[in-house]
C-alpha cells in the first residue's frame, strides 16, 4: 500500500452533522453501461414509492458493499445457480 493510500485509510471521516438520516423500505440497483451502479433508496407511502436518495458507485465499490451487507446480516448467497441474465438486469433488493 502506498503512503498516500495509507494516509487516506488512517484519516478520520469528515462528518457532516446536518445530513438527515432517512428510512428506506426498498433498494433498487441498476448497472450502467459505464461500469458504475446506481443505487436508489425508496420509502413506501400510501400514494406509492418515494425516492429518498440516489447514489452512484463504481462496480468494485458495489461489490464491496454487497460483501459487507452479506457479512453483517449473515446472508450467504446461493452460488450453485448461475445467473444467466445480463448484468444490466440485476434484481432489485427489497
Amino acid at each position: 500500500m502506498s503512503d498516500e493510500q495509507n494516509q487516506q485509510k488512517n484519516t478520520p471521516p469528515l462528518i457532516h452533522d446536518r445530513i438527515q438520516t432517512l428510512f428506506s423500505d426498498l433498494l433498487e440497483v441498476n448497472m450502467r453501461t459505464d461500469g458504475s451502479g446506481l443505487l436508489r433508496f425508496m420509502s413506501l407511502i400510501p400514494e406509492g414509492k418515494v425516492e429518498q436518495v440516489r447514489i452512484l458507485v463504481s462496480a468494485s465499490t458495489l461489490h464491496s458493499m454487497a460483501e459487507l451487507f452479506c457479512r453483517l446480516t449473515g446472508y450467504v448467497p446461493n452460488t450453485e445457480k448461475k445467473n444467466t441474465e445480463s448484468s444490466s438486469n440485476v434484481p432489485n433488493l427489497v
